[in-house]
């Protein structure tokens, strides 16, 4: 259960090195540090679990992390869910932390339609559904430091949703829009098949 005046964070999807939860954490650590008053407030739910054997240790190794920085009342692991609709309501930021570009991003999407805010990669597939202070935040999730730029971006969207609450809200909307209006499946498919044809003619 989500508490009244907790600001929610939330990751979705298999836990794996490529995905980049130790960044979300790192960036989260860093942001309390800056801005003690959230200390009380901010939580990250990390959805989802490993889908190999061989990805348990990287997944021990962020419990590991979240025990050694003190973050356990800011952390929770919730393992699988197969129905990722009430966390997306429930959610005031998704993020997308992969350190691998992604061709196209999923889990993005889905958020997006919920009118879930979202901060994500502009690596990759997700670079065309988030715009920058457009339809959400985008940072370069790849690069070395990619956990103090996440961290900026969090604080900002934060500062946003309170002191420009509508300009949050039409951001949201415009996400929504940008993905029902180009990624639906009827476009995606008439896409693919026009793309099949060029490949054909030539």
């Amino acid at each position: 259960l989500k508490k009244s005046d907790q600001i929610t964070l939330l990751i979705a999807g298999r836990i794996c090195p490529w995905k980049g939860h130790e960044n979300a954490i790192t960036a989260i650590k860093k942001l309390i540090d800056r801005k003690p008053k959230l200390n009380d407030k901010l939580h990250l739910w990390i959805v989802g679990d490993i889908g190999r054997p061989q990805d348990q240790h990287y997944k021990n190794n962020l419990k590991k992390i979240v025990a050694e920085e003190k973050m356990t009342n800011h952390i929770t692991f919730i393992g699988h869910q197969k129905n990722l609709h009430h966390y997306f309501m429930c959610a005031d930021i998704f993020l997308h932390t992969s350190t691998i570009p992604e061709p196209f991003g999923l889990v993005v999407a889905e958020a997006m339609i919920q009118q879930c805010f979202v901060i994500g990669s502009s690596k990759g597939g997700t670079s065309d559904m988030i715009i920058d202070k457009q339809t959400g935040l985008n940072y370069d999730a790849t690069a070395r430091q990619a956990a103090d730029e996440l961290s900026l971006k969090i604080e900002y969207a934060l500062n946003l949703s309170k002191e420009e609450p509508e300009l949050f809200t039409t951001m949201k909307k415009k996400g929504y829009h940008k993905i029902n209006n180009q990624f639906n499946i009827k476009i995606m498919i008439e896409s693919l098949e026009t793309s099949y044809h060029n490949i054909q003619d030539k």
